[in-house]
């Protein structure tokens, strides 16, 4: 039995490195993929590129949004499956990631999110460096707020994985944050459940001195 997983992937003018993420998640061949691309309105190539994969797409649209969480917001809306991935433009999946969280799911219905060992890709592509441990942290620690730089580190959103029924049960992702959506998201997840963690990478984070996290690095923390 295949979990049906929902991939959402959203961008704007990532012309650079869209195809590679398409791709790590197209390629794994997993038959009952939903993927969906929320594209912002890019004006630099990116929407060309992704028509090259529009009948593999479950749902693609590219219009003006009111930033990141929205588009993640509206990509989800959209998302029919048992487990939820994000993954951005500029992220891959590991090539075992989809048969990795079927099987994880799968056997153990009492887990309801996972994270996975960090994995870093430098901004040519090549994978850099992974994280010996998984940043894993209790329940406590992360509907606390604990989990953050100056404390017990970041929970990377590139290797986390829910199923549906936890996203909608806290309502989807706040619209109004800016930049620290997914922090304030993993606060909610871990007032309903634990996260348990998976001993290997699933998903890799590309590091680029532009990326919303480096440009916008204080206003996150802030």
């Amino acid at each position: 039995m295949y979990l049906k997983i929902s991939v959402v992937t959203v961008c704007y003018n990532m012309a650079q490195y869209i195809e590679t993420t398409i791709k790590s998640v197209l390629s794994q061949e997993y038959p009952n993929l939903e993927y969906i691309i929320i594209d912002g309105g890019s004006t630099d190539g990116t929407q060309q590129i992704i028509e090259k994969y529009r009948n593999q797409l479950a749902y693609y649209i590219s219009e003006p949004d009111n930033g990141m969480y929205d588009a993640i917001n509206k990509g989800f809306s959209k998302a029919t499956g048992d487990i939820h991935a994000w993954i951005n433009a500029d992220d891959v999946l590991m090539p075992w990631a989809l048969d990795t969280l079927n099987e994880i799911f799968s056997n153990f219905p009492e887990v309801n999110w996972i994270n996975a060992k960090n994995a870093y890709l430098n901004e040519s592509g090549t994978l850099a460096q992974i994280y010996p441990k998984v940043a894993c942290r209790t329940q406590k620690d992360i509907y606390n707020g604990w989990c953050r730089e100056e404390y017990f580190g970041p929970l990377q959103q590139e290797n986390m994985f829910w199923r549906s029924s936890l996203y909608k049960s806290v309502g989807g992702i706040d619209t109004k944050d800016k930049y620290a959506g997914d922090f304030e998201l993993w606060m909610r997840f871990a007032e309903k459940t634990k996260l348990v963690r998976v001993d290997i990478p699933i998903a890799a984070f590309r590091k680029r001195m532009t990326s919303l996290g480096a440009v916008a690095r204080s206003k996150y923390f802030e």
